[in-house]
């Protein structure tokens, strides 16, 4: 992820799925630090994927996600963003699914922000 935002202030999330977006049963935490404190969030929907949501910030990072066997993959992330607190997010959790992995889906909690910037690339073996 190379500079992206949004138009709005949603977390971005990455939902993976077979046949379709999985939107439960992601398990684990992200932990953020910045000069404001710092703070973690459960995983639940997705793997938090934004150092700051405000609109006007640039998010940056990557996501590493790696098979286990019975199409379990297991996430580590690390993002950070171009805000004046200079937040990061760690990211780590797990997800089961109930097939074959065939899709990585960027999207926001909210699901309504537009993406306006930036650039992303998916690399597979």
């Amino acid at each position: 992820m190379n500079g992206v935002s949004t138009n709005g202030s949603s977390t971005y999330l990455i939902q993976v799925g077979s046949g379709s977006p999985q939107t439960t049963g992601y398990n684990g935490y992200s932990s953020r630090q910045g000069s404001t404190g710092s703070g973690y969030t459960a995983l639940s929907s997705g793997f938090i994927a934004s150092g700051s949501t405000a609109s006007t910030m640039a998010n940056y990072g990557s996501l590493t996600l790696t098979l286990l066997g019975s199409n379990t993959w297991v996430c580590t992330g690390m993002f950070t963003d171009t805000s004046t607190i200079n937040n990061t997010i760690n990211t780590v959790g797990s997800v089961a699914l109930s097939g074959a992995l065939d899709r990585v889906i960027l999207t926001t909690v909210a699901g309504t922000d537009t993406f306006d910037a930036g650039s992303i690339n998916i690399l597979y073996e």
